[in-house]
């Protein structure tokens, strides 16, 4: 069956050398897109989301996510600059970061069909944050740049550790920075294993930055649970405002957001069910799958990646409950899950056969291009809107 379905004659053979290049080429558009956005979000001083969780602080006492807030005030005023010029200066860096260690990563194999499908599955942060201007660049761009670190690591003859660790590092400061990042931490680990053991690193060493990982993750989400919530967001919100920013940044938004508890977020969720039911989503994320399992089905080792797919999505799990970015959510396994992909790869541990059916497989990157996850809930279909939207008012915040 396998041979069936990622057997492909000669005549139609995928042409390794422009397809690869086609591939970057659309990536790297996608990435111009999300410049120009930030740039918008900047000259629109911020959006209450997109950056507003990012600067979230320690003002009105412990606070989940508020270390990261406080860490970015504080450089920003060691710089004198704004601190919505620190958080689209500091989101561009880590894109810049994401962007090219998937790329680096993943440079040997996009020009297989399947592997070019994954790349640009609706999914998967280039097309589904095109195709979601406020979905994009939160904080889990922290985690999957960490990631990226790891998979350029692995592409170098010799792995370095250096870059292993500050890769640790990155996460870290991610999972504290949102405890989503804190979920993916089983992959983010399994990763560090696989790059640890492909440096020659064996015992009871291999598992020295893996465990910092999980341990820094627990302890992320374990701060995360004991200071959920604060009575008042008003102390949020004026440092800020003493920074210059409009008081109006802070009504709507993930500063405003801090005084909802666990509970408001069940209730939320709730009231969305019975708008939008959950068989919807559950077709939503198998159409975003398809590519992911596919890729997966024409390899060597598929029962394992299977597994990992599987194991990845319900690491993500306990968010569907207690908050709405449903579309975000399954950004996050889809992510994981590449990033893993690519390590087994370039690890040799699991390896592409023969490429995939261009019957099944150009559909899927079409498709791909056409659709995404909203960031919350339902389908997006705009692809000439994704690309206009940079240069239009109402995409900004």
């Amino acid at each position: 069956m396998q041979e069936q379905i990622c057997k492909e004659t000669h005549s139609s053979q995928w042409r390794y050398g422009w397809a690869r290049y086609l591939v970057v080429s659309i990536v790297v558009l996608l990435l111009l897109v999300e410049f120009n956005r930030l740039y918008l979000d900047f000259l629109a001083r911020g959006g209450s989301w997109k950056q507003g969780d990012w600067l979230i602080t320690l003002a009105a006492g412990p606070l989940r996510r508020g270390i990261l807030g406080s860490a970015i005030l504080w450089g920003a005023d060691a710089l004198h600059i704004g601190p919505i010029t620190a958080v689209v200066g500091l989101q561009a860096l880590l894109l810049t970061v994401l962007v090219a260690g998937t790329l680096i990563g993943a440079w040997r194999f996009l020009g297989r069909p399947e592997m070019a499908a994954l790349i640009l599955s609706p999914a998967l942060f280039p097309v589904f944050w095109a195709n979601n201007p406020f979905g994009a660049e939160r904080k889990e761009l922290i985690g999957f740049a960490a990631f990226a670190l790891v998979a350029v690591a692995q592409t170098r003859s010799k792995v370095p550790g250096a870059l292993l660790a500050l890769a640790v590092v990155v996460f870290l400061i991610g999972a504290f920075g949102h405890e989503a990042n804190a979920l993916l931490a089983p992959a983010f680990a399994v990763m560090l294993w696989i790059a640890g053991r492909q440096k020659g690193v064996s015992g009871p060493g291999s598992l020295v930055l893996p465990a910092l990982a999980l341990a820094g993750s627990a302890a992320a989400i374990a701060y995360a649970l004991r200071y959920s919530s604060v009575a008042d967001v008003t102390p949020l919100c004026q440092p800020l405002i003493d920074r210059g920013l409009d008081p109006r940044f802070c009504d709507t938004g993930a500063i405003a957001w801090m005084d909802k508890d666990i509970a408001f977020g069940r209730a939320a969720v709730a009231g969305m069910l019975k708008t939008w039911p959950w068989q919807g989503f559950f077709l939503v994320y198998l159409a975003a799958s398809a590519p992911a399992i596919y890729a997966a089905w024409c390899c060597r080792g598929r029962r394992l990646l299977l597994g990992l797919f599987l194991l990845t999505g319900l690491a993500i799990l306990p968010l569907y409950p207690v908050a709405m970015d449903w579309g975000r959510w399954l950004d996050l396994h889809m992510v994981s899950f590449t990033f893993l992909f690519l390590s087994l790869l370039l690890a040799g541990r699991v390896a592409l056969q023969r490429p995939g059916r261009l019957t099944l497989v150009l559909p899927m990157l079409i498709a791909g291009l056409l659709w995404s996850p909203a960031h919350v809930y339902g389908i997006k279909i705009p692809i000439l809107r994704t690309l206009l939207c940079p240069f239009l008012e109402a995409c900004t915040q």
